[in-house]
């Protein structure tokens, strides 16, 4: 039984790790895609942009709807005494502030 909720344990902290990871790759990527300068004429960067810009639209609803859900999990954790490295606790504030500051979303 206890190396069962260990395991279920250690399963949601990789998780949490993950949706946190995968937002930042995200938002690193797309930033410095969307920083770089698209020159007159440059339909195929002007498309590119366009792309990273529809990729940030569509995950805005998702992004916006996943820190509580990672909130609740870090209390659940928090609850059978699973160390949160202050890593996990800066990356998800840095996250979701990030998201809509960068993108300036609405």
């Amino acid at each position: 039984m206890v190396k069962e909720v260990f395991l279920q344990l250690h399963l949601l902290f990789n998780s949490l790790k993950i949706s946190l990871n995968t937002l930042e790759a995200f938002i690193k990527e797309t930033n410095a895609e969307l920083s770089k300068p698209v020159k007159e004429g440059d339909l195929k960067a002007l498309i590119q942009v366009m792309g990273y810009l529809k990729k940030v639209k569509e995950r805005q609803v998702t992004t916006d709807n996943m820190f509580e859900p990672l909130k609740q999990t870090i209390e659940l954790l928090k609850t059978y005494d699973v160390d949160m490295p202050e890593e996990v606790h800066t990356q998800l504030h840095i996250n979701q502030h990030g998201f809509r500051q960068k993108f300036k979303l609405k």
